[in-house]
């Protein structure tokens, strides 16, 4: 679950210390900067920062940023719906394996959303 934001990309990240996690954003040198907002406070349960970041999103308006479970990314990051290689945002912290950006013409989470299947 990463979100484009003011010219980046947000997720949760977890703080210093145990039980710590914050909505953090991609800094352009490569670093996790946590976002200071009231609707996204630091928490102590993970699942908690997820739920929060996405009800933030949504206030927001704000459009996914990885291709999430698509059935088109393959784990090399090639969409084989529109044919391409995708850019790397990054590797998940937690599942240790690499997220890509969506590509620029993909509608795929949208499009399930309305129908129901997301």
């Amino acid at each position: 679950m990463y979100y484009y934001y003011k010219e980046t990309v947000i997720t949760v990240h977890p703080g210093l210390g145990l039980n710590n996690f914050a909505t953090c954003y991609l800094k352009h040198t490569g670093n996790w900067k946590s976002v200071q907002s009231p609707d996204m406070p630091r928490v102590e349960r993970f699942d908690t920062a997820v739920n929060n970041l996405h009800a933030w999103a949504k206030k927001k308006k704000l459009k996914r940023a990885d291709c999430g479970c698509c059935m088109f990314c393959s784990a090399d990051g090639f969409c084989s719906e529109y044919q391409r290689k995708l850019s790397k945002i990054c590797t998940d912290f937690n599942t240790k394996v690499p997220v890509y950006h969506r590509d620029a013409a993909c509608n795929m989470m949208e499009r399930n959303q309305k129908t129901g299947v997301a």
